[in-house]
């Protein structure tokens, strides 16, 4: 993929804030560090990343509202050893997730503001998402995505308000993307909220093998939908049908538990187009 010359490059990436429960890692990635490793794989061209939020069921169906506030969203350059490994996994599953520690250094991170925007994840099913913003970052190879949340509230079905832990006021998801000449992809950072066995008590965290590049997931902006009914069997609300067992069935003929997303979209542009359009 040529990525020497300089071009406008568009990504979309899609946050997901999902309940799946398979493919958590607390480990990041390994890589061998040298003086050639230490060099961020980005050419300079400027490109621009459209960001979504989204969440699928987990605990949700728990929520009758789940208010996430989201601040900001980094992304961080691959060093050469990290994209040389990625291009050779060879099609094994790619990428770790983790819960980011204040303490980790911040070098090399590109962060964006996303105006403290607040998503109520119960409100939004399916493939359903709601604009967050839109980034101008370098064109290149990226390792890791991360998002700031200020604050997290939820109120249960029974009218009862209960904390949301998020173990620090950040989610990282080491897992990447590369932003080619003239090419749209998007990502999806997905996020689960877990009940912590039968405690009453729930969690945030990431889920690695619900996130990743756009061609795996389905987006439905429902900004521009002004509220028609999904392609995926959702109603004027938003609320996808669900057979007696609480799934449903999406396009790509995944059948999921009842699915709750919040996405972020930005300006449109002649080189993208969403998935499955």
């Amino acid at each position: 993929m040529n990525q020497t010359t300089a071009v406008s490059v568009l990504t979309a990436l899609l946050v997901v804030l999902a309940g799946c429960t398979g493919g958590i890692s607390e480990d990041g990635p390994s890589t061998d560090a040298s003086v050639d490793t230490q060099t961020d794989h980005v050419d300079g061209s400027d490109g621009t990343v459209r960001f979504y939020v989204s969440d699928e069921r987990n605990a949700i169906g728990d929520f009758a509202h789940l208010n996430v506030t989201i601040t900001k969203v980094g992304l961080k350059p691959t060093t050469r050893d990290e994209t040389n490994a990625t291009e050779t996994a060879n099609g094994t599953a790619n990428g770790t997730a983790t819960e980011a520690d204040d303490s980790a250094p911040e070098e090399g991170w590109r962060e964006f503001d996303v105006d403290e925007r607040t998503v109520d994840l119960t409100r939004l099913q399916g493939a359903n998402s709601t604009s967050l913003g839109e980034l101008n970052v370098s064109g290149g190879s990226y390792g890791s995505v991360f998002i700031y949340v200020s604050s997290v509230n939820g109120t249960l079905e029974n009218g009862e308000e209960v904390r949301v832990k998020l173990p620090s006021d950040k989610l990282q998801l080491h897992k990447g993307f590369t932003l080619g000449n003239g090419e749209a992809v998007d990502f999806v950072f997905d996020v689960s909220v877990f009940e912590a066995g039968k405690s009453g008590k729930y969690i945030l965290k990431p889920v690695i093998d619900q996130s990743g590049t756009g061609e795996e997931v389905e987006i439905v902006d429902v900004d521009a939908e002004d509220d028609e009914p999904t392609d995926r069997g959702s109603d004027a609300s938003g609320k996808s049908d669900t057979g007696e067992n609480g799934s449903s069935t999406n396009e790509t003929g995944r059948t999921n538990e009842t699915t709750t997303e919040a996405a972020l979209i930005a300006s449109s542009s002649d080189s993208w187009s969403s998935v499955g359009g």
